[in-house]
This record gives C-alpha cells, sequence and structure tokens, in this order.
C-alpha cells in the first residue's frame, strides 16, 4: 500500500500543444500507478489538459519527478519543466519552469 500519492493535472490554456520530450518522464522515487491516466500523455493539446499519477514505492519513500514538454511551433528551446519531491516526512517541493 503506497503511503503518498501524487495527481498532476496540466492546463493548457496556450493556442500551442504540449509534446512530451524524448527523456521524460523520469521518476527518481516512486511509481507510476496503475491506472488508464497513470503516465503523462504524449501530447496535451491547446486549450486542453493532461493528467498522470504516481505513488511511492515503499513505506518510509515518497516521490519525485520530472516532466518536460516542448511547446509546439516555438523550436526546441521552448520546454515547459515540471518537478515534485513529495516527502515522507517534511514539506512537499513543486516547480515549474518555462525555457
Amino acid at each position: 500500500m503506497a503511503v503518498r500519492e501524487l495527481i498532476v493535472m496540466v492546463l493548457n490554456h496556450t493556442n500551442e500543444e504540449l509534446n512530451l520530450e524524448s527523456e521524460s518522464p523520469r521518476l527518481g522515487h516512486g511509481e507510476w500507478m496503475d491506472t488508464p491516466e497513470s503516465q503523462p500523455p504524449q501530447e496535451i493539446r491547446a486549450g486542453e489538459s493532461g493528467m498522470w499519477r504516481c505513488n511511492s514505492c515503499h513505506i518510509g519513500t515518497g516521490i519525485e519527478g520530472s516532466v518536460t514538454y516542448r511547446i509546439a511551433g516555438y523550436g526546441t528551446n521552448n520546454r515547459v519543466n515540471l518537478t515534485w519531491n513529495v516527502h515522507y516526512v517534511g514539506p512537499n517541493k513543486f516547480h515549474h519552469s518555462v525555457k
């Protein structure tokens, strides 16, 4: 039984599609849940949303990971990066950046 669970919902309020980068997604700690929307979608269309779920693997551990999407129509240097670290004990951390 997982002690920690994370559900991520990304709302794409842009006019561009978001495409999952080839080296993404990554889980340093935890595992993707066994549900239909457990892993990040390959694309999130403009005006739509994407969702994924992960949980801790063992008692006493948390969840750490990241996902990177490329913004279609803007070349290879425009990316949206989402990272999370859900600790077993202590504050949770979430970060996003656009490069």
